[in-house]
């Protein structure tokens, strides 16, 4: 079984830019030569990256990344379904202005 990337767009303006990072990552776990994973994707707003970043790492600001890992890479997969390794949370927002700053396109600020 192929690796899968779950997206979820929580901020309209980005949904363009979250399809092409979620085929970057498809892409990205297949040349890591892993399978039957799946990983969850979430392109969302500096607000929302704010809430998060509070209530699990009791930090008070928004931030461009926060990644929650759910399995050891090297272990094997539980029967037969997929091993869930975690969740990545991407402002949006702060990529675009991290982009801007650092004139490059913000596909390649979000693939970071």
């Amino acid at each position: 079984m192929a690796a899968r990337v779950h997206l979820t767009c929580k901020h309209a303006p980005a949904a363009s830019a979250a399809r092409r990072l979620r085929a970057r990552a498809s892409r990205y776990l297949r040349a890591l030569a892993l399978t039957d994973v799946e990983l969850s994707l979430v392109v969302t707003s500096d607000r929302a990256i704010r809430r998060i970043n509070r209530r699990h790492r009791k930090i008070d600001r928004s931030t461009d990344v926060l990644s929650f890992p759910l399995a050891d890479m090297g272990s094997g997969p539980a029967g037969d379904s997929p091993r869930l390794i975690g969740d990545v949370i991407v402002s949006y927002e702060t990529a675009a202005r991290r982009a801007r700053s650092e004139r490059r396109p913000v596909d390649e600020e979000l693939a970071r």
